[in-house]
This record gives structure tokens, C-alpha cells and sequence, in this order.
């Protein structure tokens, strides 16, 4: 039951990212595209309109979708590798440590695309203005439709009670230890590649937080101030979400600076 109810989790967690990407895509097009206004440079009104996307709050938008959907498309990418490494690998030993990694990713690989999908989302709507909030184009469907992904398969509260009541907590904090092992050696492999250092020293800086945070929080529980330990759950999910998308992306990013270095 739980084997399935996990695997159903990630399908959440992937529909989420579907979600947010095709609405991402179809305000890029829209964001070329679409004139209106000119350039900061010209105020001369006899030149012709630049599409939308040459305005720096449109690429800010756009940006931002970019983040949440391929850092969550990544996350869940890590996180079926995960799953089919605890399943069949062949060593004991890395079994049981894929086993743990992903039971703690599962609660934020389905409720980051959900959550931070929705905004991707709300930020598709904006780039199309008053045609965003129209059934003429198809993104406020797709703004509606995202919601529904924060709900089913568990609500993005349950996932938090989940994440900071047990997955965290569970055989004295293993998992939580062994993510920030894992960063930890991803963010020393990017810095050998050539990633800018300040973003894997905020890396490392954000994961120390985390450990300090869930060592208080878990002090909470300890001593049978549950209601002040589990008040924060929410926003403890988040917080977990974001730093393990930031991995994410230093990840990739070392993998980008491998392919330059080979002429890819």
C-alpha cells in the first residue's frame, strides 16, 4: 500500500511539473510574440512596439516559471532514480540508502510542483494579461487544473505533517543526515567544475540552516510540544523544498559546465 501510494505521489508530482511547464511554454511564445510598449532606450513614439518579453518584469516572470519547472523536473527525475535503485540494485547497502533518500523526497517531489507550480501558473495568467483570465487561451485552465495536484494524493498539509513529523525524524534524523551528505558531495563536485562559488557556498550555508532548524523543532517534540513543533510543518516543507531544488540546479549546472568543457 505504501509502495503504491508513493509511486502515486511522484505521478502527482510529475503532473504538477506537466502543468506548470506546457502553461511556461505557452507564455514564452505568447511573451515573443506579443508587442506592446517600447524599449527603455527610444522614447520616440514613432518606433515600432517590442514584444513583451524585451520588458525586464516579463523575463523576471519567465525566469521564475523557468526555475520551479525544471528544478522540479529534475527533483522528480532524482527521485525515480531513487525509487528504481531501492528497488533493484544490486548492493545491499545502496538499496537501503536510495530506500531513504526517496521516502524522504517523495513528501516534496509531490508537493513542490503542486505549490510552486500553482505560481508558475498564476505568473502564465500575468504574462497574458486580461487574455490570461479568459477560456480563449488555455492558461487559466491549466491554472485550474494545477490546484487540484496540491490536494489529491494527500493535501500539501498532510505532506508537511508527514516530512517534518516522520520522514525527518525517523531512525534518529538518517535521512535528513544523508541528503545533506549527498548536496554536500554534489556541491564539492560542482565547485571542481567551475559553478560559481557563492551560488555552492549559499547552497552549503542554506543546508547548515536546515539542520539547525530541524534540531530545534525536533527539541520541540522531544520535550511534548508537538503543537510547537508541528505549527511550522508547512513552512518547514517549503524551506526543505527549496533548498533541495537549489541542489537541483547546482547539479545541473555542474553537468552543464561538464558538457562545455567537452564541446557539447
Amino acid at each position: 500500500m505504501f509502495q503504491m501510494m508513493n509511486e502515486a505521489r511522484l505521478m502527482v508530482g510529475l503532473n504538477g511539473v506537466a502543468t506548470a511547464s506546457v502553461a511556461y511554454h505557452e507564455s514564452l511564445r505568447y511573451a515573443q510574440d506579443r508587442p506592446q510598449g517600447r524599449g527603455l532606450s527610444t522614447r520616440d513614439p514613432s518606433t515600432p512596439q517590442v514584444p513583451i518579453i524585451e520588458h525586464a518584469d516579463v523575463r523576471r516572470m519567465l525566469l521564475r516559471q523557468k526555475a520551479i519547472v525544471e528544478g522540479g523536473m529534475a527533483l522528480l527525475a532524482t527521485s525515480s532514480a531513487l525509487q528504481d535503485r531501492g528497488e533493484h540494485t544490486v548492493d545491499e547497502a545502496e538499496r537501503q540508502r536510495a530506500s531513504l533518500l526517496v521516502d524522504l523526497l517523495t513528501p516534496i517531489a509531490k508537493s513542490f510542483p503542486a505549490e510552486w507550480g500553482f505560481e508558475a501558473n498564476t505568473l502564465a495568467v500575468q504574462i497574458h494579461g486580461g487574455y490570461g483570465y479568459t477560456s480563449e487561451y488555455l492558461p487559466e485552465s491549466w491554472w485550474r487544473d494545477q490546484k487540484l495536484n496540491s490536494i489529491h494524493e494527500g493535501t500539501t498539509g498532510i505532506h508537511s505533517l508527514d516530512l517534518l513529523g516522520r520522514k525527518v525524524m525517523m531512525k534518529g534524523g538518517q535521512a535528513l543526515m544523508l541528503l545533506g551528505q549527498t548536496i554536500g558531495a554534489t556541491v564539492a563536485a560542482a565547485r571542481e567544475e567551475g559553478v560559481d562559488a557563492s551560488w555552492c557556498d549559499a547552497l552549503d550555508e542554506a543546508v547548515a540552516m536546515v539542520g539547525g532548524l530541524t534540531a530545534h523543532l525536533g527539541s520541540k517534540g522531544m520535550a511534548g510540544e508537538i503543537d510547537a513543533m508541528l505549527l511550522h510543518s508547512a513552512d518547514y516543507l517549503s524551506l526543505l523544498s527549496i533548498v533541495v531544488v537549489a541542489w537541483q540546479w547546482v547539479d545541473m549546472a555542474a553537468a552543464a559546465k561538464r558538457g562545455l568543457a567537452r564541446g557539447e
